[in-house]
Parts: C-alpha cells; sequence; structure tokens
C-alpha cells in the first residue's frame, strides 16, 4: 500500500514539471470539492461538486481541465465515509459542512485514490508528488472487462405509462452494485469520466445507441409483468451494448489519450 507522508510547504502557481507536496494536494480540498445547500421546503438538500475551474495555484487545476468528471466519481464513490449520514445530522449548515471536510480530510481511504491517480498525472506532466509513494503495479484489464463495466451505467430502471421500457445514465443508481466483476474506483471513475464526457461533447451517440438497446430489448417480449420486464431489460440492454462499436472505440480514444497516467493498463 502506498505511504502518505505529511509535508508542509507554501502554496505555489503550478506549471508543467513542478513538484505538490500531499500537504497542498489536502489544503486544497475544500476549494475542490465544493458543498452547495440548497433550501427545499422544511429540508436542506447538500450535494458535493468539482466547479469547472479551479484557481491555478490549486495544485489539482490542471487534473480537473483535463478530467474533473473522474474527481466527481471519486468524491462519491471514493469516501470509506457516509457523506449523507454527515449532511443529516441535526446541526447548522456551516457545522455540517465542517464536518464533512473534517471527515474528507481524515479519509486514507479517498486520500489513496486520490492522491494514487494525481500522482500519476502529475508524473505525466513532468512532476512529482512529494510525500507519496506510488504504487509500481497498476491492475490489467481486457477492453471487453472495460466495456461490460462501461455498459453498467446505462440503466433501464421504468416503464412509461404507454408501456414503453426507459432508463437512464448514471452515476449513482446503476447496475455496477452486483456486477460480477473485482471493484475498482479508479477504473470506475475513468469508465464514468469516459461516458460523461462523450455525453457533455454530443460524440459517439450514446443516447441513440442507449435508446436502440431499449428498443430491441422491448422487442423482445419480457414480461408482461412491470418489474420482471425491467430486471430482463438490463441483462438485455447490457448484452447489446456490450457488443457496441460505439462504446467499444469512446473507450478506446478515451484511454489513448490518458494512459500515460489512468492507474490501469489495456492488455489486447
Amino acid at each position: 500500500m502506498p505511504t502518505l507522508i505529511l509535508m508542509m510547504t507554501l502554496p505555489l502557481t503550478l506549471g508543467p514539471g513542478d513538484s505538490v507536496t500531499v500537504a497542498q494536494v489536502m489544503a486544497a480540498y475544500e476549494e475542490t470539492f465544493q458543498v452547495l445547500v440548497y433550501p427545499m421546503g422544511d429540508d436542506t438538500l447538500f450535494t458535493v461538486v468539482v466547479p469547472p475551474e479551479l484557481d491555478g495555484d490549486n495544485p489539482l487545476a490542471g487534473f480537473q481541465d483535463d478530467d474533473g468528471f473522474f474527481l466527481t466519481y471519486l468524491v462519491g464513490h471514493a469516501l470509506s465515509f457516509n457523506r449523507e449520514e454527515i449532511f443529516e445530522v441535526e446541526a447548522p449548515v456551516e457545522e455540517r459542512k465542517r464536518l464533512f471536510y473534517e471527515a474528507l480530510g481524515n479519509d486514507h481511504q479517498f486520500a489513496e485514490a486520490l492522491l494514487t491517480s494525481f500522482g500519476r498525472y502529475l508524473e505525466s506532466q513532468g512532476g512529482v508528488l512529494v510525500g507519496w509513494d506510488q504504487a509500481g503495479e497498476v491492475r490489467r484489464v481486457t477492453e471487453d472487462e472495460l466495456q461490460r463495466l462501461a455498459v453498467r451505467f446505462f440503466f433501464p430502471d421504468a416503464v412509461t405509462e404507454e408501456g414503453k421500457l426507459t432508463g437512464h445514465i448514471c452515476v449513482g443508481i446503476n447496475g455496477l452494485e452486483d456486477f460480477d466483476w473485482e471493484r475498482d474506483v479508479l477504473i470506475e471513475a475513468f469508465v464514468y469520466a469516459t461516458i460523461f464526457r462523450a455525453l457533455r461533447d454530443g460524440r459517439y451517440g450514446l443516447e441513440a445507441e442507449f435508446r436502440r438497446a431499449l428498443d430491441a430489448a422491448q422487442g423482445l417480449g419480457l414480461s408482461v409483468d412491470e418489474g420482471t420486464m425491467i430486471t430482463r431489460a438490463q441483462g438485455a440492454v447490457w448484452a447489446v451494448l456490450a457488443r457496441s462499436d460505439n462504446i467499444r472505440n469512446m473507450l478506446r480514444d478515451s484511454y489513448e489519450l490518458r494512459k500515460a497516467y489512468v492507474p490501469f493498463q489495456i492488455v489486447l
């Protein structure tokens, strides 16, 4: 397991080839992972976002520019604590935010995921993450494994009043929970980021691809029972998308652009 060593240095404006310390990264948590609060009647909704731009002296600014969706996934799925439990504490809003950042700063599991990925990114830019002993080996996966993981983000989960299957592409409610594969939050973050960049940029026709897969599943006459229809549709849709050239090309293109720092290696 990588070793975490805290070292204090002054903030600096970063450029290619710069060194960054672990302490500088952790000091930037509050700016990088921002808690937004929305009053909802008698309730209050808390969410954590990575802003589209970070100040130039934030050590994670370059990583965010290149891979902001990756960071978004980590702060939602690499935590060892339940952030919703903190946000539901009976306390003033600012106290709940303070408790969240305290938990985040003490979360070694999150730090390991973030620093492993950021350390590799920094090295790809000619820099060094001082105070982090980077693990030498990375996981090796096949393109088929990566695609089978990717399709689980496409989630059939409802039937309209007209009896039409529908679903969503989602980071939270998806098919990963019971996926028969050794879970790896860093590989999941890469896949999630790849999908949502493609959706944002309108590339690879993912929404149309999902709709075609839903229609193909619908045509199988899966069941007259709505719940059974949805469950069977999930397997059918994933089987169709697992053979999608668009999704395969999307994953290949994303990997080629980032293979210098992604925390895994594709083997053919």
